[in-house]
Order: structure tokens, then sequence, then C-alpha cells
């Protein structure tokens, strides 16, 4: 799936964030922030699943994100809140996680997305993103990338899609409380594999929760109201 023209209003907005962020305080990564999910029970039926308690918090998840519709385009976005996302950092590749809708020449419908950003001296050509959780690991391929020269450094956004049912998933067992590992897909021996931060975890958690409430009302295939 190709994400090209639906990404244009949302490259603008990394850049933006790129040059205010990199010139500000890092926000911590360590907040002190309890887990409203950590008893839910990750299994196979997790989209069906009814809980009342798994509901409201997706539904609290959901009205907290930022949502973005393109008419012209038949675009929509919703973002976490800015405070939400991990911080732009110069040689350090970071996830922003997202619900984007495909673009003109499909069908209308959230999904998970993510964006990967750095920038430094050298372009990492990062084209893929691994996700380790427990012993299972996935590789999901890279839709785009864009690089730019700032200032004398590069930045590089490669967008990630998660757009079926087996990803998302896969992706629902951040839950079981086990660590995430993940790796860059690239042939630059700098793109170095880690575990998901604190913050980007909550993100991802976030993400999900307001797929999975989005899913169970119908509401994937609806523009935002902004």
């Amino acid at each position: 799936m190709n994400l090209k023209k639906s990404i244009n209003k949302t490259i603008f907005l990394m850049s933006a964030i790129i040059l205010i962020t990199s010139c500000s305080s890092n926000v911590s990564s360590n907040e002190n922030v309890s887990d409203p999910t950590k008893e839910m029970e990750v299994n196979q039926n997790w989209l069906q699943e009814k809980s009342d308690s798994i509901q409201l918090e997706g539904k609290t998840n959901f009205e907290t994100l930022i949502p973005d519709y393109d008419s012209f385009e038949n675009t929509g976005y919703y973002n976490l809140p800015k405070n939400e996302n991990e911080n732009f950092k110069y040689n350090k590749p970071i996830i922003n996680f997202f619900l984007a809708t495909t673009d003109t020449d499909t069908e209308f419908r959230f999904c998970p997305n993510a964006f990967i950003t750095y920038g430094g001296e050298d372009w990492l050509f990062i084209n893929s993103l691994y996700i380790k959780i427990g012993e299972e690991v996935e590789q999901f391929p890279s839709i785009d990338q864009i690089r730019n020269v700032q200032s004398g450094s590069v930045t590089e956004i490669v967008p990630i899609s998660f757009d079926s049912e087996e990803s998302i998933l896969f992706l629902s067992k951040v839950f079981s409380g086990n660590p995430v590992e993940i790796r860059f897909g690239s042939d630059s021996p700098k793109a170095e594999d880690r575990l998901l931060t604190d913050k980007e975890l909550k993100g991802l958690k976030k993400i999900l929760l307001a797929y999975r409430y989005m899913y169970q009302n119908n509401l994937l295939e609806q523009p935002p109201k902004i």
C-alpha cells in the first residue's frame, strides 16, 4: 500500500517538529505513569473481545487524539498529542505512532502507522522495522522514505503501515508485559537494535486501544470530525 499522497501534510508537520524539538530540551521518557491496561488478556480475539474496561480506555484514548482531515485528497490522521510523542533526536532514530487513512486510490480506512525519524551526518537508509515481542518477530517494510538536507545535516522520515489484522493482533502482544525490541532494517551498520522507550510503548498502546475502539464502533471508514 502506498501512502505517498497521504503523508504530504504530515511531512510538513514532522519537519516543523524536527525544527522545534531539536532546539528544545528533551522530555524524560521515564515518566512514572501507571499502565491502565496491565490486566488486558491478549489473544487471537483481541479486536472482537468484549470488555467494558478496555472499551472505556479505548474511547478515552481516542478522544485525546488530534484529528486532521484533507477533503481534497480524502485522507485523514489521528495523531498523538505532541507531548506524548518522542522528541526528534539527531543520530538517534525514534518512532512516533498515529492512525492514518490510505490514499485516494484505495478504500478510506484508518490503520495504525508509524514514522521512524532521525537526523545526523549520514543517512541510515532504513527500509523496514523489525519488532520482537517475547520470542516472536515480525518485519514491517517501509512504504516510502523521505530524505532532506537541513543546515548541513540530513534527516530521514520512514513511514511504516500496520494495515492488516494479523499485524495489529501481533502488535497487541505489547500488552503482554514482555520487552519490545526493535531493529531498523538497513544496509548501514549504524542502525542498532534497541528496546522501545517508555514513551514509544505508551504511544503504541494508546494508538492500538484507540484503533480497537474505532474497530468495534464502525469508525474506521469515517473521516475525522475537526
